[in-house]
């Protein structure tokens, strides 16, 4: 099919730029007028399309670390969680009326690897605020491996000085502060999870 080429003009301002058209004949015959790019036209195209995609991607890759990071914290959420209920569920110290322990941690007969030989709420220290002491916190590491999660836990008693809970001046006490800590291995942030227990 035979195709015919015209040249008009289009004033922009000051500025005169040829644009080019074409047509064809259909199946009648008929003259169907094509409008061709400009080169002009594709390199404006090219520029807007440079600019608008690198845009594009950052908010893409801005979105998909939001939504990354909200995942690893509703997962870390879930398994402090976790540990804070099983360690609810002991009992408040190894005495079982007062006077309650002086010396938080493991007591005789316990293993502080072996979590089924706990029986109270203090049992569960371990490397708390130490990030060179993890390796010591053999089962709450095996319990979150495979998800690349370290937890480890704070006990210590603690008394209502003023309108908040603060570290005991002279313990034991009637209360304990439980914190659960928990980060990934591979870095970034550590989130607490902080219960108070009574004797009472």
């Amino acid at each position: 099919m035979r195709a015919y080429v015209k040249w008009s003009y289009r004033i922009f301002g000051v500025l005169s730029m040829k644009r080019f058209t074409a047509f064809n004949r259909n199946r009648f015959g008929r003259k169907i007028w094509v409008r061709a790019v400009t080169l002009v036209e594709m390199i404006t195209f090219i520029v807007v399309m440079g600019i608008a995609i690198p845009t594009l991607i950052m908010v893409f890759a801005h979105l998909s670390s939001n939504a990354a990071r909200t995942e690893d914290y509703s997962r870390a959420t879930f398994f402090a969680e976790q540990l804070l209920e099983e360690i609810r569920s002991k009992k408040f110290d190894a005495n079982d009326t007062v006077p309650w322990s002086t010396t938080l941690g493991v007591d005789t007969g316990e293993t502080s690897s072996d979590k089924t030989t706990f029986d109270d709420v203090d049992d569960f220290i371990r490397c708390a605020g130490s990030d060179s002491a993890y390796l010591a916190c053999m089962d709450e590491e095996v319990t979150f491996t495979n998800f690349g999660y370290i937890c480890w836990v704070d006990v210590e008693y603690v008394e209502l000085i003023g309108s908040s809970w603060q570290a005991a001046l002279n313990p034991p006490t009637d209360y304990k502060r439980v914190t659960v800590s928990i980060k990934k291995k591979s870095g970034g942030g550590q989130l607490d999870f902080v219960v108070l227990v009574s004797g009472h």
